[in-house]
């Protein structure tokens, strides 16, 4: 039990997963599904079993989409994409546009330390400053650090439930179209062209800028997601779409959101933390 709730948002985010896996199965391959259904309807204990492998599921789909999300809310090799990047939001917060709040940044540091929010490299500084300064924090220990360890765990968690909703949006929408007629499927190729299009763009900048300890998650995110969806338009689908898109889009925009104002909240955290952790504060 204490490994599951140490764990315990790796779950969550994997468990916010298994819906859109599900939905991926049925709707290109619907026939095993329903075969799978069978089996675990069947007997007793072959509810026990898949109650365990859905555990070690939802356990090992958190890990990974949880790094996969935290790239995809983190890459800039799409300019569309950057405006809302992790290292933008940090980086804002960092160097505020009221200039009647500079200490927020060259104090929570050094007062002798550049005004590097004035330079062109200004990102790259402010992600070392925020590790160190982040670091620092986490030394003090577990119950000083409480506050940040609970923004963090829920940045984690909105992060990947900002990603299983862009999935599941991708997948219904797929599912919608390819229930049209094939004239209107034809035109709706389009859409999943264009997002693998975005896919190969974004992994030739990723080739041209990144290093090889920098793995193209969101690239290979939007590959397959392209890749499917050109599949699904060609098979058909079986089923209703429609209320899934609405859903799923509510329910992404809701948790892109939350992850947002998550993040700008840490990032303060850490900022006015470190700042007090360094200054004696006046009475």
């Amino acid at each position: 039990m204490t490994a599951l709730s140490f764990a315990f948002e790796t779950i969550i985010v994997g468990a916010l997963a298994l819906p859109w896996l599900v939905l991926a199965a049925y709707l290109f391959f619907p026939e095993e599904v329903g075969q799978i259904y069978d089996f675990l309807s069947s007997d007793k204990s072959n509810s026990a079993v898949a109650g365990v492998l859905l555990t070690a599921l939802a356990f090992s789909l958190g890990a990974a989409v949880s790094r996969i999300a935290q790239d995809f809310f983190n890459d800039d090799d799409l300019p569309v994409l950057r405006v809302t990047a992790e290292e933008s939001i940090r980086t804002s917060v960092y160097c505020s546009p009221n200039p009647d709040e500079p200490w927020l940044f060259d104090n929570g540091i050094s007062p002798q330390f550049p005004p590097v929010c004035q330079e062109d490299s200004q990102e790259n500084h402010v992600r070392r400053i925020f590790h160190v300064q982040e670091s620092t924090l986490l030394l003090e220990g577990e119950d000083k650090t409480v506050r940040l360890r609970q923004l963090r765990e829920q940045i984690v968690v909105l992060q990947g439930a900002a990603f299983n909703g862009l999935v599941a949006l991708a997948l219904c929408v797929f599912g919608w179209c390819a229930n049209q007629r094939p004239k209107v499927r034809q035109f709706s190729a389009l859409v999943p062209f264009g997002i693998a299009l975005a896919g190969c763009y974004a992994l030739c900048r990723h080739l041209q800028f990144r290093v090889l300890s920098d793995p193209p998650y969101m690239e290979f995110t939007l590959f397959v997601l392209g890749f499917a969806g050109m599949y699904a338009l060609r098979k058909g689908a079986q089923g209703k779409y429609a209320a899934g898109v609405w859903i799923s889009l509510l329910f992404t925009v809701m948790a892109w959101f939350g992850w947002w104002w998550t993040e700008v909240l840490y990032d303060e955290c850490v900022i006015y933390s470190f700042y007090a952790l360094n200054h004696t504060l006046p009475k």
